[in-house]
Order: C-alpha cells, then sequence, then structure tokens
C-alpha cells in the first residue's frame, strides 16, 4: 500500500491479521466469474457481505475483535473460494470502520484544530461518496431478487467507466443496465463484488494511510503531510487527495490572508498556524519579540523566504498599526487586491502557478516600503542615526574638542567629586560655542551626559560618557543592546581623544619650558630633548590609531552602513544594517572578545601615557619652582643696581651656581632615568602590541602594523617578538 508509515501501522497490522485466513483456490476448484444461478446461501452471504462494506455486522458474517476483522460465522461451511472473497470484501468495512473513527473523534473532539477538522470533514465527504456506492451496491442486488433472470454481465471497463462518471472521487457505480448477453439472465455474485471492489478498496487504504499518518500532527505540519502523499500514485488517486489538499490548505489560508491583510491571528489554542504570538510582550518590543515564526508549522510547499516576508507583512502592519498610529488599510490598496489568488491549489502548485508568490510579494512590498518611508519621513530616522555618529561616535570635531576643552578640569577631579548638573551645563555650553547648536531641538534635547558606575580610584574621565535617548517606533532599531554597544564605543574614542588631548597639552607645555629665563631652559635641555623624543613616539602612536579608527574602522563602516539603508526592503534588514554597522564598529575598535588581549595591552599603553603626563607636570612644577627663585635672585639684583649698588658679588653668586648645580644632579637626572624606563616599558609594549595585530585575523588591523612601524624604529624588538 502506498505512502505507508515504515514501521507497520494499525491499518497494516488488520490487514495482516487477515492473511492467516485468507484461502487461495486452486485453479481447478476456481468458481467461474458468472454463475447462471446463484444459491440461496450465497444470495444471504452477498447481501452481508454488501453490508460489512458500511462497517456493521451481521449474523452471517461477523466483526471479530480478537482477530480485528469481519469473519463468516463459525456454523457456516464455506468454501475456500467463498472464505477469501469475504475476507476480501470485508477488508473495504474494516478499512471504513478504521477511516470512520478517526472523522468522528477529530469531529467530536473539542480541542481539535481546524486544520484538522478539515482534514476530518474532507475525508467524510469521500466516505460519503464511498457509502453511495454500497447503497447502489445493494440497489442491485435487490433487483436481483425481484427478478430471477437479470444481466449481470458487468464488464470491467463498464464499471470504471461508471465509477468515473458517478463517484470519480471514492467509488465505481455498479451499470444498472440491463443487458442480454445469453438466453437466460445473471446474477450478481462475490467473485463480481470483490473485483468491483478492487478501486474503492485501493481508495479507503490510501485514506486509512492518511489517518495513520496525520493522527498525530496538526496545523502545517498536517497540510505537508497530505501534500507529500498527493504527489504520488495514480491520476484517480492524486485526484482525490487533491481535493482533500485543496481543503485543508484553505484553512490555511484562510489564517494567511487574515495575517497578511489585517495583521491579525485567529484562535488559535492548537498552534496550528506559522505565526506565532506572545500576548504579554509590551508594545516597545513588537517588532522584535512578540511575533515569530513555528517552523514545524510551515507548510512544505511555502518556501522559506516566503513565510518570512508573510511573517513580516503581518509584523509590519502591526507594527504600523499599534507603534506608528498609522491608520492605512493595506487590503484596500488596489496592487494588493488584484493580486488576491482566486483559486487556492496556486498555493501548492506554484510551479505551474506562481499567483501566491505574487500575492505574497506585493502585499509584502508595499507594507514594507511604506513602514520605511514612515520611519525615515515621519521619525527622522537617518537624522536621528547621523547625531548617534557625530555625538556617540565623536563625528562632530569642533563640538568634540570644545567639551574636552571645557571638561578638562571637572574631569581631572576624583569620580566621587564630579557633579552631573555641571557637566550637563559644560555640554550646553559646548553645544552653543560650536555648530553643534544648529541641530534641530528634536536632536539636541536628546544628548544628555551619563555617569558610569564607580571604582576606586576613578577620576571624571573614567566616568564620563555622552548618552542619546531614542524612544517611539525608532527604539525598535536604537535598542538597548545597540546603546550598550555606543557606549562601549564612546568609552573607547573617548579615551583615545583624551590621550591626543593630553599629548597636545604636553607638546605646549615642552614649548614653554624651551623658553624658560634665567639659564634655566639651558639647565633643562638633557631632560627636555628626552621628553620631547618620547612624546614624539607617544603622538605618532596616537595619531596612527586615531588615523585607523577613524578612517578604516568608523567611516568605511559608516559610508557600508549607508549602502545597505538605501537598499533596505523592509524594517527587518534596516535593523541588521545597523547592528553589522555597530558590530564592525566593536570589532575594529578592539572592544570584542576576539580582542580582548589587544584592548588589555592598549589600555595599559594609555596608562603609560598618562604616567608621562604625569611625570611631565612633576618637571613643569619643579622647573617653575626653580624659576621662581632665580626670578627673585634676579629682581634682587636688579634692585641693587638701582640703588647704586653691586648686582651681586662673588660669594652669593657661588652660592648660587652651587645651589644650580645641586638642582641640575637632584632633579634632571632623575628625571632622565624615569623618563628613560617608562620609555623601555613603552616600547616593550609597543612591539608586543604589533605582535598582537601581525597575528589578528582583520586585515585592517595588521595593515596598523605597517603605519606604526613605518621606518623600523622598532623592528628590533618586533621581530623577535
Amino acid at each position: 500500500m502506498w505512502g505507508t508509515h515504515s514501521n507497520a501501522s494499525a491499518f497494516d497490522r488488520g490487514l495482516s491479521s487477515r492473511r492467516d485466513y485468507h484461502v487461495a483456490s486452486s485453479s481447478k476448484g476456481r468458481e467461474p466469474f458468472f454463475c447462471a444461478t446463484v444459491s440461496l446461501v450465497e444470495q444471504d452471504i452477498l447481501r452481508e457481505a454488501i453490508l460489512t462494506l458500511s462497517g456493521a455486522s451481521g449474523s452471517l458474517i461477523q466483526y471479530d475483535p480478537t482477530l480485528d476483522a469481519f469473519m463468516p460465522a463459525p456454523h457456516l461451511t464455506l468454501s475456500p473460494s467463498m472464505q477469501t472473497h469475504i475476507l476480501r470484501i470485508s477488508v473495504c468495512g474494516w478499512l471504513y470502520n478504521r477511516i470512520r473513527s478517526f472523522v468522528d473523534g477529530t469531529r467530536n473532539d473539542p480541542n481539535s484544530g481546524k486544520v484538522s477538522l478539515s482534514l476530518a470533514f474532507s475525508i467524510d465527504e469521500q466516505l460519503t461518496e464511498y457509502l453511495r456506492l454500497v447503497t447502489t451496491l445493494e440497489a442491485q442486488m435487490n433487483r436481483d431478487l425481484e427478478a430471477e433472470t437479470i444481466d449481470t454481465n458487468l464488464n470491467s471497463e463498464k464499471v470504471s467507466r461508471q465509477f468515473s462518471s458517478t463517484a470519480p472521487l471514492m467509488h465505481s457505480l455498479v451499470d444498472g443496465s440491463q443487458s442480454e448477453t445469453s438466453p437466460g439472465m445473471r446474477s450478481l455474485t462475490l467473485v463480481q463484488l470483490s473485483h468491483w471492489l478492487m478501486e474503492p478498496k485501493r481508495r479507503l487504504k490510501i485514506l486509512a494511510s492518511l489517518v495513520d499518518l496525520c493522527a498525530p500532527l496538526k496545523g502545517g505540519a498536517l497540510v505537508s503531510k497530505v501534500y507529500e502523499m498527493s504527489q504520488n500514485g495514480g491520476p484517480q488517486i492524486q485526484s482525490m487527495l487533491t481535493t482533500i489538499l485543496v481543503n485543508v490548505t484553505r484553512t490555511i489560508f484562510e489564517m494567511i490572508a487574515l495575517w497578511t491583510y489585517d495583521g491579525q491571528l485567529m484562535a488559535d489554542a492548537n498552534q496550528e498556524f506559522f505565526i506565532t504570538v506572545n500576548p504579554s510582550v509590551e508594545k516597545s518590543n513588537l517588532w522584535t519579540d512578540k511575533y515569530g515564526l513555528r517552523k514545524s508549522m510551515v507548510p512544505v510547499f511555502i518556501h522559506r523566504e516566503q513565510a518570512r516576508k508573510i511573517l513580516l507583512v503581518g509584523k509590519s502592519v502591526n507594527f504600523l498599526t499599534h507603534v506608528c498610529n498609522d491608520s492605512l488599510v493595506f487590503k484596500d490598496l488596489e496592487a494588493i487586491r488584484t493580486t488576491r489568488i482566486k483559486q487556492i491549489k496556486s498555493i501548492f502548485d506554484q510551479v505551474f502557478d506562481n499567483s501566491f508568490d505574487g500575492m505574497i510579494s506585493t502585499a509584502y512590498t508595499h507594507v514594507s516600503k511604506h513602514l520605511l518611508t514612515i520611519l525615515f519621513d515621519k521619525y527622522h530616522f537617518v537624522n536621528h542615526l547621523t547625531a548617534c555618529r557625530k555625538f556617540l561616535l565623536l563625528g562632530q570635531g569642533d563640538f568634540i574638542q570644545r567639551l574636552i576643552d571645557l571638561l578638562e578640569p571637572e574631569l581631572g577631579l576624583p569620580a566621587e567629586n564630579v557633579m552631573r548638573h555641571r557637566l550637563n551645563e559644560i555640554l550646553e555650553t559646548a553645544i552653543r560655542d560650536t555648530n553643534a547648536q544648529y541641530e534641530g531641538s528634536e536632536i539636541l534635547q536628546r544628548l544628555n551626559v551619563e555617569i558610569l558606575e564607580t571604582a576606586d580610584g576613578d577620576s571624571g574621565w573614567d566616568i564620563f560618557s555622552l548618552g542619546y535617548t531614542v524612544d517611539g517606533p525608532l527604539s525598535t532599531i536604537f535598542t538597548p543592546d545597540c546603546r550598550l554597544f555606543y557606549l562601549k564605543a564612546f568609552s573607547f574614542l573617548w579615551r583615545l581623544k583624551r590621550m591626543e588631548f593630553t599629548l597636545s597639552a604636553l607638546w605646549r607645555d615642552q614649548l614653554l619650558l624651551a623658553r624658560l629665563p634665567h639659564r634655566l631652559s639651558a639647565d633643562l635641555t638633557p631632560v627636555l630633548h628626552v621628553v620631547q623624543l618620547l612624546g614624539a613616539e607617544f603622538r605618532h602612536f596616537v595619531l596612527q590609531l586615531q588615523y585607523y579608527v577613524n578612517f578604516e574602522a568608523l567611516e568605511c563602516a559608516w559610508v557600508a552602513l549607508g549602502t545597505k539603508l538605501n537598499s533596505a526592503n523592509d524594517l527587518d534588514e534596516v535593523i541588521e544594517a545597523h547592528k553589522a554597522f555597530l558590530s564592525n564598529v566593536i570589532s575594529r575598535c578592539l572592544l570584542d572578545q576576539n580582542s580582548r588581549d589587544l584592548r588589555y595591552h592598549l589600555r595599559a599603553i594609555f596608562d603609560v601615557i598618562v604616567n608621562f603626563s604625569q611625570l611631565n607636570q612633576d618637571l613643569q612644577d619643579l622647573a617653575m619652582d626653580e624659576l621662581v627663585i632665580r626670578s627673585q635672585l634676579q629682581e634682587e639684583i636688579e634692585a641693587s643696581a638701582r640703588v647704586g649698588q653691586w648686582g651681586t658679588c662673588d660669594t652669593p653668586e657661588s652660592r648660587e651656581m652651587v645651589r644650580r648645580q645641586v638642582f641640575i644632579e637632584a632633579t634632571v637626572s632623575p628625571l632622565i632615568a624615569r623618563i628613560r624606563v617608562l620609555a623601555s616599558s613603552y616600547r616593550s609594549m609597543v612591539t608586543e602590541f604589533m605582535g598582537m595585530l601581525q597575528n589578528h585575523t582583520d586585515q585592517n588591523l595588521r595593515f596598523l602594523v605597517q603605519n606604526l612601524n613605518f621606518n623600523v624604529h622598532y623592528i628590533n624588538g618586533f621581530m623577535e617578538v
């Protein structure tokens, strides 16, 4: 039997229980196909054989629950051939009962799903056609009894022709016309009945197999199984199964249409539809969490891309209605209304009819385009995205520079002494002083100062961050995870900007130290020279790193984001493009998990720069103290000269020379030693850092090594690594 389970189903076991009772008649004892007369006993048996076709037991042929089969009564003495024909005929009744049990059980079960009920009603229609055959056979037998000589010469060709014309879905009707092929009339026999029932029995077997396969299934999985069976068998079997498939698919289509055009889901307690909903999800998370795809319920003839589009269309309709407060009724649009399919068959016959795909694609295109138009034009998505690029990713250069200039005194304080309101005031001042003031109020009012969690020893630099608040429909794109990514990126870029700011301030201080009066600059020349050399190395490292971050990381990712947004077809693609942009920024800024060791080394290098800044501050403090002493001495000399005395004499001058020599030995030499230790530590770190870059999977990071070591300054140490 076509389409059965690989393991024996209950239906197969029922059939196998009969094999022990089928007795094959020998060629010598075989009864003729037609007989001139039918005995009274055979007429009674024939009547009850027809009765078993509807699953009922009689007095001569009874259902045996032990054997799970219809068997002749024990008191009957029948020929092996007659027993064989009775058992063959009664199989139809056993199959009918099995199928009827499924149909009635499904229809009477209050927990049955819509698709399962559709299958039950469709199979019931087939059983109704089968019962018409049984009624026809009963009528034929009654005519035989009323007229003793009735021509029952019904050849197989006539039976098949009548079956196809009268009940093409279930049975072959017996030709009721009378014809005389011989002087005597012939009566219906068990042999004829067994022969005529071959086609109905085959269809009952298919239906029983379908029942076995579909009984544990529901929804789209059930439809898929019916579709798989409909792809096999002869034309008549395929026609019957296609009729059933149309009926069960119609239920799925009604669910699809309601979801696609109205964004609504039918009551689906049995979870038969492939769209899932979580009613507890709030409106703010509607797009990401409320609706999903139940892959096990997607019919096999609906492609993965089609299922995705169906999900997105309904989600978009709900998003527009409940989040964007848009009232456009999409099912009334001419383009969508005209593409609605006219035949259910087109859903599973897409090889020859693409109207279903056209229906889904048209709805997807119009709804998604309208949603993107709302987000881009009404809610100004691109403007907010650009604001994040300018303020959170430090793209607005004049604003960032002015902000860091104003914040430097505040951020140098311990973290516990930093006041949020003071930082907000400085932020507003920086906005007014730069081109940021020309941004729209909708943008500027979302920009704010955020204070990060503090740890022991943190300064204001460690806890300061800018934030950008996004609400409404755009919060679907700017999710909390995206906000965290922006925060991590800002912290890294802000730290890098601090290094640039610090080194720029050091360079200005060194210029001042190089021009101090009273020969102080000359006395400090050895240490200033070392400081300038190491400062140049620091500036080169930071500038090259900034170039990489600004152009290779941020700008390239930003251009790629713009390209993807221009070609996006739906909100999911916009969300994915934004996530990909942030992912690229995070990975190229060494903030992902794979770059953890690199990030730690880079932070250590930044700490060296901060220590160098402190060392330079110590040098500047010593220089200023020494400058005060020498300035006072010079003022005393000038005051003595003004009153007509010698400005100085040998003894004070000698003491001053000795003091200056002590200053040089006690200050300059230790500072030079400290700087050299710092330089050695820095070069070792940079060399190891470049070695790690060279082995990184990101090719752009490997190119950074060439920029850092362009003059092979670190070649020896780098080669050792």
